[in-house]
């Protein structure tokens, strides 16, 4: 069945076009633009008119692209910036009737329990960390299968707009920024001997490390250690933003956050005892894929 999912996030828009046979996804078409639906959303409380018109714009070019192809099944699937937005109800809304396809805002276990899918579809036991633009996912689970999981108010672009906003962050700005994380870290799912790391965060440090860009079949199923992440995130929290640009494999969309969002992982991992993770390229879009197939 060839299947077409959206992924609307508070950073980036991804689009996954895969021919599904649960459980095997075969992608045939995948793409990934930062958008920033989220900016200034943790300030105003509201998706901006400037940020909510780029994202539909790059919506509509997505679904332009799958012309060529005879799509069986599509969905666009909203995320946190839709929930915790004031008018994220009525923006999609709005969308729904302007796209004329099936579009929904998931909620929190909605959202987690179709990242886990996707990411972890045959792992007998993991706990997966999930780094967004506006929240971060723990999750734990068995084959494809969600038991626990915990949203965490934080992303890579909050975090960003909040306490690490400097050009490059001050001192203070940092030891605010792990004071905040560490707070939240607390109740969490087990921790399991794997741990898989998803989202663009990981992504592209795994890309830096490699000196290739983060694409799917670059990163897919490889290994990130914790002292790279550590080293990586001292490299650019002391940079200028002008500067991170230079880095190969580190794209505009996420010089500025890349920081904030390894920071997250930084503490994470440190608080669990990971020394190092799995990194999947694969995530919401891919169990969004595979839920639609079996519907």
């Amino acid at each position: 069945m060839l299947v077409a999912t959206i992924d609307v996030g508070t950073n980036s828009v991804k689009l996954l076009l895969a021919e599904v046979g649960p459980p095997e996804i075969i992608p045939v078409m995948e793409k990934v633009v930062v958008t920033r639906l989220g900016e200034g959303l943790s300030r105003a409380g509201r998706i901006g008119p400037i940020p909510a018109e780029r994202t539909f714009i790059q919506v509509n070019d997505f679904l332009e692209s799958l012309n060529p192809f005879p799509v069986q099944k599509i969905c666009l699937a909203g995320t946190r910036a839709f929930r915790a937005a004031q008018n994220g109800k009525e923006l999609m809304k709005e969308w729904k009737r302007a796209l004329t396809i099936p579009t929904r805002i998931l909620s929190g276990r909605e959202e987690a329990r179709l990242a886990f899918l996707g990411a972890c579809p045959n792992h007998p036991s993991t706990t997966a960390i999930d780094i967004g633009g506006g929240s971060t996912e723990i999750s734990y689970g068995k084959k494809g299968t969600l038991l626990q999981f915990r949203s965490l108010s934080m992303g890579a672009v909050s975090l960003t707009e909040e306490l690490l906003y400097g050009n490059p962050p001050l001192s203070d700005q940092i030891r605010e920024a792990k004071t905040f994380i560490r707070t939240q870290l607390k109740r969490l799912p087990p921790i399991t001997k794997e741990l898989t790391g998803v989202g663009g965060t990981i992504a592209t440090a795994l890309g830096i490390r490699l000196r290739k860009n983060p694409t799917p079949p670059n990163v897919h199923n490889r290994t990130l250690p914790l002292d790279e992440v550590k080293r990586l995130f001292h490299r650019l929290i002391r940079m200028r933003l002008e500067k991170r640009l230079t880095i190969r494999g580190l794209s505009p969309g996420r010089a500025d956050i890349l920081p904030a969002g390894l920071l997250i992982l930084q503490e994470y991992m440190e608080w669990s005892h990971h020394d190092r993770l799995r990194v999947s390229s694969h995530g919401l879009r891919h169990g969004l894929a595979l839920h639609l197939a079996t519907r």
